[in-house]
């Protein structure tokens, strides 16, 4: 009975004009039982990736091997000669290549609870994409006994394990003379984590960072050449009640503006536009190594 309610609750979910509706009245979905988020979120997460590869033609990479876990790349994420966009999501349960924050899907609307509109924008102005996947650090795997246990994925036991395997492994190797990256909160952990891991490899070709609302504390091995990218080629969109890109007097790590919301997860959205063109005018200037 149980699995013919959840089946039944499935097939009412739909998209309409990038919001979630209910099929069998045509309105917003309204009164979603506790247990049944994690459907929503499955249904989320499948139509953004749908269109991710229908739409925009992205592909689906499994690492290290089938079934294990994947990000996703633009059909010339390692080919464009000139700039490729990592993009970095925060912590969180299933939080996918894809998605920023279910709860804004749910809430708000897929354009800004998603990454859809970011990658669409990030095509059309001429960047490669790659887009991290940091939450999926362990699998299923079965046992002798029939029993199935939760293992390590080899290589991405953690997000900073991710995030080096990508790069040692697909960004380390794509012909961009320039990459940049977008982070929205943990994100921005993830990528000082990556830069301090492969700073020789990594810091010549890096020319700028974006980051949502991402407050983290700048690791004490971090060299005086990172540290002095870090405020020089990085931007932070911070959560505040300011205008969107308003001065921002916080104690951050690099300089700060306004988010244009006190919405930890609509900082992306919000400050989207604000970010390509913080990463336009550093892609005029020098690239990190040389400066």
């Amino acid at each position: 009975m149980e699995k013919d309610k959840k089946e039944e609750f499935i097939k009412k979910l739909g998209v309409e004009d990038d919001v979630l509706v209910d099929t069998t009245t045509g309105g917003e979905l309204a009164d979603i039982p506790e247990e049944h988020i994690p459907l929503v979120n499955e249904f989320i997460l499948k139509h953004v990736e749908s269109i991710m590869e229908k739409k925009l033609g992205l592909t689906k990479i499994e690492l290290p091997k089938a079934n294990m876990s994947y990000i996703y790349a633009s059909s010339d994420a390692l080919s464009n000669p000139s700039k490729l966009l990592v993009i970095i999501q925060g912590i969180g349960d299933n939080v996918r290549p894809g998605i920023w924050s279910y709860r804004i899907c749910l809430k708000a609307s897929l354009k800004s609870g998603s990454m859809l509109s970011l990658i669409e924008q990030g095509m059309k102005e001429g960047y490669g994409i790659l887009i991290l996947n940091p939450n999926q650090n362990s699998t299923l795997q079965k046992q002798e006994d029939g029993s199935e246990v939760m293992v390590p994925i080899p290589g991405n036991e953690t997000r900073e394990n991710h995030a080096i395997y990508v790069f040692d492994h697909y960004i380390n190797v794509a012909k961009a003379e320039r990459v940049y990256i977008i982070g929205h909160s943990a994100g921005g952990k993830t990528a000082v984590d990556l830069l301090t891991a492969r700073e020789k490899q990594f810091l010549p070709r890096l020319n700028s960072m974006a980051l949502a609302d991402s407050r983290m504390v700048l690791r004490r091995e971090m060299s005086d050449t990172l540290l002095k990218m870090w405020r020089l080629k990085c931007r932070i969109w911070a959560t505040s009640t300011l205008p969107l890109d308003s001065p921002v007097k916080e104690n951050l790590s690099a300089p700060a503006v306004s988010g244009g919301t006190e919405d930890h997860d609509l900082v992306p959205s919000k400050a989207q536009a604000s970010m390509f063109k913080f990463l336009q005018s550093q892609s005029e200037q020098k690239n990190c190594s040389i400066m």
